[in-house]
């Protein structure tokens, strides 16, 4: 895996990364999101649903565990798994929607579950500094989709 890091030292500096990653998705692509409680990984989401053109309203599906965004090319299935202690159903969910050519899916807390390998992904893992609207942004990713972040 390649593996970057990135000042964010503003939220609209990670939505501007967020934009940036939502515009170039292909469809096929999974996204971990990592982080601590109010590190930036709903505000991630809402820039990259935002740059695949959708005005979806994006909000955070702790207490559904998925929710989905259209845009006119992808279906993006955001799912969190912080309040989930079984994997069975979520597992057979996720291989589904992983599987349709159009989607895009981006996970949550993606360290509770044990996931089955879904394919090439992009990591983004969000850590706070004293200034709490500064983060640094690691991302680690399967170098084909190096266009993501390019």
């Amino acid at each position: 895996m390649v593996t970057k890091q990135i000042n964010s030292d503003s939220i609209e500096d990670t939505l501007k990364l967020a934009r940036h990653v939502g515009n170039n998705l292909k469809g096929g692509e999974i996204i971990e999101l990592v982080g601590d409680l109010g590190s930036g990984k709903t505000t991630f989401v809402s820039g990259l649903v935002s740059g695949a053109n959708s005005d979806d309203h994006v909000s955070s599906p702790t207490f559904m565990i998925k929710k989905e965004y259209k845009t006119p090319k992808l279906n993006i299935y955001h799912f969190d798994f912080y309040r989930l202690d079984e994997s069975d159903l979520i597992v057979h969910e996720l291989d589904d929607v992983a599987s349709e050519p159009n989607s895009v899916v981006v996970i949550e807390w993606p360290k509770i579950l044990k996931i089955p390998d879904l394919g090439k992904k992009i990591i983004f893992e969000f850590f706070y500094l004293s200034d709490i609207e500064k983060r640094i942004i690691n991302i680690k990713y399967d170098q084909e989709l190096g266009y993501l972040i390019n």
